[in-house]
């Protein structure tokens, strides 16, 4: 196992589920910023899938994601390596 984390920015509701589980969520419309929420996780050796289920309510919508390692107290973000 590699632990992860994923790094959600979105300005409307949202459901994001990982092997099959939900992991991460948001019921109401917010500003977005690019780190609205930081969910870790465990990949698993093999095939990893992330399912995203969006609702634009009105007005623009804006979501990101991104999948990194943080290494903590020192605030660095550090890319991942896809091998496990």
């Amino acid at each position: 196992k590699m632990p992860v984390h994923l790094i959600l920015g979105y300005s409307s509701p949202y459901k994001v589920y990982f092997n099959g589980k939900p992991i991460a969520w948001g019921d109401e419309s917010v500003c977005w910023m690019p780190l609205n929420n930081v969910v870790e996780l465990q990949l698993e050796k093999g095939e990893n899938t992330l399912v995203y289920k969006v609702a634009r309510l009105n007005g623009e919508f804006e979501f990101s994601t991104i999948m990194s390692r943080i290494e903590f107290g020192s605030g660095v973000l550090v890319d991942i390596d896809n091998k496990l």
